[in-house]
């Protein structure tokens, strides 16, 4: 590991630029010592996917929409009427061969791969926000995996970091997981940050981990080690093993729940990010958020090549739902490359090296900011750090002020009017 610290880190950060983009180049003029400056993958203006020729445009440069019909689509697009655009617009695809071994539907695989996609994807509405942000993921990993790219991680533009421990921590992770390697189990996803119910985390940092974690490094008095992917599966056999006696009672629940380490809830509630949030039980959605991760190439050409034949892979419409919703990429990464290549292949920190910044106004679950901030002040806590010990922009340092004063977690803008008043 002495030998790899040679090298600086390289990291690939998703983001539309603006505040936060100026604020990541910030940050890392502070890891200027263990870390190359950053490369910046653009992210996906929703605004962008609203007219269908944008749309296929950004679709195809993350690699999903078959070659063919992106080809046909856009020369095509020379030869629309401006006045029958919406009746002319798919008279392109006459001739082009329908792709083979599609799933869904018999009637969703009679249909152009485009033309499903469209026709469902058009109905989202406020999900439109989620789909590009999966797009702009995809767009980065394949930018990630690119031959002679030598990127470490994907990062997202709403993360702080602890300066004095950032790195190592991410070395000792690396090299946990090359241990596990070495006995048989290849990684090919791993998250250097993430979240959860304050609940979960509690159970993942005091059961799951604890049990399941695979090895640790041997460099000073380090701990760091990575766990796998949990799941409903693990919870109830920890229950039955007597180490979650409180909720003994509720093993026969956890036989309806189905593995969440598959791809068993496709058709379940994807918009309900934190739902254990305020529940006393562990369950659900154990851990989300993809701002820092690492993804290997075979996962990454595996999960393109998933969804170059199923739409319903990104979208999906619920049993009693009118339209369609968007899978979001902290899904979808975790469960299909465990549902191909085992859970025991998605592995996560156990001293993670990234965290989401305090009371950043999501661009997609702004009313769960809040509890963001009481997951990551638990994680924090848990290994042994304190938001004092992360670099924060002046207006961050003083929201923690505030929630270290009064208990109470407030946006900027909401504490600066506070203020004010």
């Amino acid at each position: 590991m002495k030998e790899q610290q040679k090298r600086k880190l390289k990291v690939l950060v998703i983001t539309m630029g603006g505040d936060r983009q100026e604020n990541i180049k910030a940050l890392f003029d502070r890891l200027q010592r263990d870390f190359e400056p950053p490369v910046f993958s653009p992210g996906v203006s929703a605004r962008d996917l609203r007219k269908r020729y944008d749309f296929f445009e950004i679709a195809n440069e993350v690699g999903i929409i078959p070659p063919p019909e992106w080809e046909a689509i856009r020369d095509g697009q020379a030869t629309y009427s401006l006045q029958k655009i919406t009746e002319t617009f798919w008279d392109c695809l006459e001739g082009i061969p329908i792709t083979k071994g599609r799933w869904g539907s018999q009637h969703d695989q009679s249909l152009h791969y485009s033309v499903e996609l469209w026709r469902k994807a058009k109905t989202i509405n406020r999900g439109r926000s989620v789909l590009a942000c999966t797009f702009a993921h995809l767009r980065a990993m394949k930018t990630f995996v690119k031959d002679g790219s030598s990127f470490d991680l994907i990062l997202e533009d709403n993360v702080r970091v602890p300066i004095e421990h950032c790195a190592q921590r991410i070395w000792e992770t690396i090299a946990a997981s090359k241990i596990v390697e070495e006995h048989g189990i290849a990684c090919h996803l791993r998250f250097h940050g993430y979240l959860g119910s304050v609940t979960n985390m509690k159970y993942v940092y005091q059961t799951h981990s604890r049990k399941r974690a695979y090895a640790c490094t041997s460099d000073g008095d380090s701990s760091a080690s990575v766990f796998p992917l949990p799941g409903p599966n693990d919870l109830k056999q920890d229950i039955l093993d007597g180490d979650l006696p409180e909720f003994e009672s509720s093993v026969e629940e956890q036989d309806k729940d189905g593995d969440d380490n598959g791809e068993g809830e496709d058709h379940q509630d994807d918009d309900n990010q934190s739902k254990t949030t305020n529940e006393r039980k562990p369950g659900g959605n154990f851990l989300w958020g993809a701002y820092s991760y690492w993804i290997s190439k075979e996962a990454y050409e595996s999960l393109l090549q998933r969804l170059r034949v199923d739409v319903g892979a990104l979208l999906y419409k619920g049993r009693r739902a009118r339209f369609y919703a968007v899978k979001p990429i902290d899904k979808i990464l975790p469960r299909y490359i465990a549902f191909t290549f085992g859970a025991q292949t998605v592995q996560h920190s156990t001293h993670p090296s990234f965290f989401r910044a305090p009371m950043l106004t999501s661009k997609i679950h702004t009313k769960w900011d809040a509890e963001f901030c009481k997951s990551s002040d638990f994680q924090l806590r848990h290994i042994g750090l304190d938001w004092s010990d992360l670099w924060l922009t002046e207006s961050e340092e003083r929201v923690v002020v505030h929630y270290r004063k009064t208990g109470e977690w407030l946006s900027p803008t909401a504490l600066e009017q506070l203020q004010e008043s």
